[in-house]
């Protein structure tokens, strides 16, 4: 088994057997400026600070890559509903300090005759915790 990185308690991992990953991972730094009006003059930026950077990406879970989508997604919301602060790892490089879930998109895809997830789509949604 290969580890890809980490967010908390959820492993991302690829095998032979499962394929439990991310995709289009994006993480937004942005920076806070007031704005002063002047008369007669051009307006004047003040730095005012850095605001919390935020970071998304998805996952496609499925029970035919070894993954159970159903856990996958409770265990994402288990996280999200404590407001764990956790650390994201990408192969050997931590990126930014701590994340809490702030939104988590789930997309059911299909579902068998006896309606148990199949296939799963997850859109997570982070924001840097300080």
């Amino acid at each position: 088994m290969a580890t890809v990185g980490a967010l908390g308690p959820t492993v991302f991992h690829v095998s032979p057997n499962t394929f439990r990953t991310f995709f289009n991972l994006e993480i937004n730094s942005t920076t806070n400026y007031a704005n002063h009006d002047r008369h007669l003059s051009g307006a004047l930026l003040e730095f005012v600070g850095n605001a919390p950077d935020t970071c998304s990406f998805e996952m496609f879970l499925s029970v035919f890559l070894g993954v159970d989508p159903v856990a996958q997604i409770n265990s994402l919301d288990a996280s999200r509903r404590a407001g764990m602060a956790m650390m994201l790892v990408i192969g050997p490089y931590r990126y930014g300090a701590l994340w809490v879930i702030t939104g988590i998109a789930h997309s059911f895809k299909h579902f068998d005759g006896r309606g148990n997830l199949l296939i799963a789509g997850e859109k997570v949604s982070l924001k840097s915790y300080q």
